[in-house]
């Protein structure tokens, strides 16, 4: 989860807007999906500052001492708010993290309030229309949608529980997605599917693997999981952007998600 400060709206200098940050810390102990293990590892640093004492180097600036820190890290693919390829979803695919469009990390999104699925236990057609029409929005071609649970709040006061409850979109609310033809859903879940969808994969095959549902292969809709604090975004239709890393043959990327409005 990213701290207080981390979380808290900026005012961009160069005429940017209001940047809100919507990443979880990547740390150690870091709630993560059941499968995907003991996902972040931090490794003895190869460098630290005390390893330069003594060695007689100083800047030209000030003389104070020259020295550099590296920290080495071990971390699953899916580790912390990242995208999926459909790789991860679809063995035919050849969409890996480095493969996937960058276009599918930026641009024109809505944030919707879809927090009444922590009461239900999962997003259906009705929260959905329901948030649209409390955020007086409407679903464009070529959106970035993210939805917000409330789930990724208690990520740090109770991992465990947060990572192993999937309160994310039943097989309905991912057809109407489909439906509304936006390029990427963001949800601030362990996952976007719902109990009733997570056995089955219902949505990610809908998302991610589109030639089971009859649709070109090429046709996805990308997935970003494990945002965190949609609710400080200033206003419901904004700009964001989160690109996946280029890492070759990877079944996905944690990515900075930002929201600029």
């Amino acid at each position: 989860m990213p701290s207080s400060a981390t979380l808290e709206s900026v005012r961009d200098t160069m005429g940017a807007g209001v940047l809100t940050d919507l990443t979880m810390v990547l740390r150690e102990g870091i709630a993560a999906y059941p499968a995907h293990g003991r996902s972040i590892l931090e490794l003895s640093p190869t460098m630290e500052h005390a390893h330069f004492d003594g060695k007689g180097r100083f800047n030209r600036y000030d003389g104070s001492a020259v020295s550099f820190a590296i920290t080495q890290w071990v971390m699953c693919d899916q580790a912390g708010t990242h995208m999926d390829a459909p790789w991860h979803a679809n063995r035919d695919s050849t969409l890996t993290a480095d493969a996937i469009p960058l276009r599918f990390g930026i641009g024109p999104a809505v944030w919707l309030d879809c927090s009444a699925a922590a009461r239900a236990g999962e997003i259906t057609v009705e929260i959905l229309e329901g948030a649209l029409a409390a955020a007086d929005a409407e679903l464009r071609a070529e959106d970035v949608v993210l939805l917000r649970t409330g789930a990724s709040d208690r990520a740090l006061s109770d991992p465990v529980g947060y990572a192993t409850t999937a309160v994310g979109l039943t097989k309905e609310a991912g057809e109407w997605l489909r439906a509304a033809a936006v390029k990427t859903v963001g949800i601030d879940c362990v996952t976007i599917e719902s109990k009733d969808t997570v056995s089955t994969a219902d949505v990610h095959t809908n998302f991610l693997n589109p030639a089971a549902i009859g649709r070109e292969p090429d046709d996805v809709i990308a997935v970003i999981e494990n945002l965190v604090g949609l609710d400080r975004i200033p206003a419901h239709r904004f700009t964001f952007a989160g690109l996946p890393l280029p890492l070759q043959g990877a079944a996905g990327s944690p990515i900075r998600a930002v929201a600029i409005t």
